[in-house]
């Protein structure tokens, strides 16, 4: 997830300091069109608690996880993550959103103190020669 956003959302700096918590999941396959758009109308309308509710895994199929990134500034960005096959099986950054003031607050209460992993700066790219 760091890597295909590069830098934080919110500040544009790279990750120390930064945390990051799940907190939400949903199964994007089968005849779940009504559910999935709950999901996401809750994302965008920042229901918190409605969307905390969202805890569907299919470990062989695709999902979406909503995951909450913490910067040092103390406001949130939320990013969906698309994901397939296990929970640590990373495909791509669907989308990431700031959300700051209240809505940070509360969404922060709502995760709570001990979801937090720390978030790790990328280290630069290594520089290579091609062959001549």
């Amino acid at each position: 997830m760091c890597r295909e956003l590069g830098a934080c959302p919110i500040c544009g700096k790279n990750f120390d300091g930064h945390a990051w918590a799940p907190f939400a999941t949903i199964v994007l396959a089968g005849k779940n069109r009504k559910h999935i758009a709950a999901f996401f109308d809750a994302l965008e309308e920042r229901r918190w608690q409605e969307l905390r509710k969202f805890q569907g895994w299919d470990a062989r199929g695709e999902n979406a996880e909503a995951i909450a990134i913490r910067c040092t500034s103390g406001d949130l960005a939320v990013a969906i993550v698309n994901t397939a096959v296990s929970e640590s099986a990373f495909k791509r950054v669907e989308r990431c959103k700031c959300v700051g003031g209240e809505d940070a607050r509360a969404l922060d209460a709502l995760i709570g103190a001990g979801a937090w992993k720390a978030l790790e700066a990328l280290p630069a790219a290594p520089v290579t020669m091609l062959p001549t």
